[in-house]
């Protein structure tokens, strides 16, 4: 980072629109961020675990990260910040079930710009379609195996009078042979949809390499899937 984007970092305002991390001796903060409570800190739950820093929505409704501005308050010169997305397919369920079904993709950014780039922007990178094109048959088995194990934690009755459609569609779906679960498409028949499960910030300042991970997740995981733990 040059003298230059430093001064033009550190004259911002409005930096309680920015979510503050506290790292050894300085801070960073990303922004600008939506709030839905009009207090930035308590929209996100910051967890210091082991050399780990890790950052999850409080609630679904939560701003992402991307397209965002990184700040530091302090004239931090970071090496080689990389911002690596996580790939995976995001299934809402019947109520936002917050699930995400990862795949082995990862994509790595340097921010030059100290700006984290738009998922959009990342989508349409050639090489990045070619490795989805790549993954989607193996994908597609292990996005179906979630759709059903979701549906099958509920009664039978249950999801037939809450949710009609979703029952219906279920029903269509559930003892699919293989040769007919590829030719299904992930968005229209198992409502599930390419995004990212998390944005892994890394840093190296003058003392060590600090690894900040953006969750898209809740800190409260959804109750149908034992996956999402930190470890």
């Amino acid at each position: 980072m040059s003298k230059n984007q430093y001064e033009e970092t550190t004259q911002l305002g409005e930096l309680d629109q920015y979510l503050k991390i506290s790292l050894d001796n300085y801070n960073l903060f990303i922004g600008k961020m939506y709030s839905i409570n009009e207090n930035i800190s308590e929209d996100y739950a910051i967890d210091y675990k082991n050399d780990t820093i890790w950052v999850f929505k409080e609630f679904l409704e939560s701003d992402t990260f991307e397209g965002k501005k990184i700040v530091f308050d302090k004239n931090i010169l970071p090496k080689n910040l990389i911002a690596k997305y996580i790939i995976s397919y995001h299934f809402d369920g019947t109520e936002k079930a917050n699930q995400y079904i990862d795949t082995n993709i990862s994509v790595n950014y340097t921010l030059s710009e100290l700006t984290i780039p738009y998922f959009d922007t990342i989508k349409q990178d050639s090489l990045f379609v070619r490795k989805i094109a790549e993954e989607q048959s193996k994908m597609k088995e292990k996005i179906y195996s979630n759709y059903i194990n979701y549906y099958n934690h509920f009664p039978k009755d249950e999801l037939k009078i809450c949710c009609p459609t979703d029952y219906n569609n279920y029903n269509k779906l559930k003892n699919l042979a293989q040769k007919d679960i590829k030719k299904l498409d992930i968005e229209e028949d198992l409502k599930t949809y390419l995004g990212y499960s998390s944005i892994i910030l890394e840093l190296a300042d003058n003392k060590k390499k600090n690894i900040i991970v953006l969750s898209n997740k809740t800190r409260n995981f959804d109750e149908t899937t034992k996956e999402n733990i930190i470890k």
